[in-house]
């Protein structure tokens, strides 16, 4: 009479069912929003927005870090706020390399989020450049407050 796997101490393999339903992603993998931001204050008053939120954000510095983070998994990057003026990159220059690469690897566009400066208003030239130049959704203001983001989320669902 032969024993179960239980009986025998020997847990059993899992099977493709088991390993894909026991197996949860890591909080890294659950990351899809991305903040360019170069400068530093403006990145912690971002980030707290999003903890705010309850959601989890991850950096890049400049617009080639962001290509680069985006290149290595689109995934992680659903959700884009990028910065315009940087250095390395600008958030433009990003935005387009960005979307010539969802072109060729017939990839769904990421929603990015132009940042602008608070202090040129709602209707900065710099905005509509964005979009036109740069294939990016929308435009927000810097600070970033947790209100705006959580409209701005809504209105850009990932």
């Amino acid at each position: 009479m032969s024993s179960s796997p239980e009986q025998s101490g020997v847990a059993p393999e899992p099977t493709a069912i088991d390993k894909q339903t026991s197996s949860t992603p890591t909080p890294d993998k659950e990351v899809r929003h991305l903040l360019v931001e170069d400068n530093r204050i403006n990145q912690i008053i971002c980030l707290k927005a999003f903890k705010n939120l309850g959601l989890p954000c991850h950096t890049a510095e400049n617009g080639k870090e962001a290509v680069d983070i985006y290149k290595a998994d689109p995934e992680k990057c659903r959700f884009i706020l990028m910065d315009l003026s940087m250095p390395i990159m600008g958030g433009i220059a990003a935005s387009r390399e960005i979307r010539e690469h969802e072109k060729e690897h017939g990839l769904q566009p990421a929603v990015i989020v132009a940042l602008l400066v608070s202090s040129t208003g709602a209707d900065d030239p710099n905005g509509e450049k964005a979009k036109v130049e740069g294939g990016m959704n929308a435009t927000i203001e810097k600070p970033i407050l947790s209100g705006p983001l959580k409209a701005l989320l809504e209105s850009y669902p990932i």
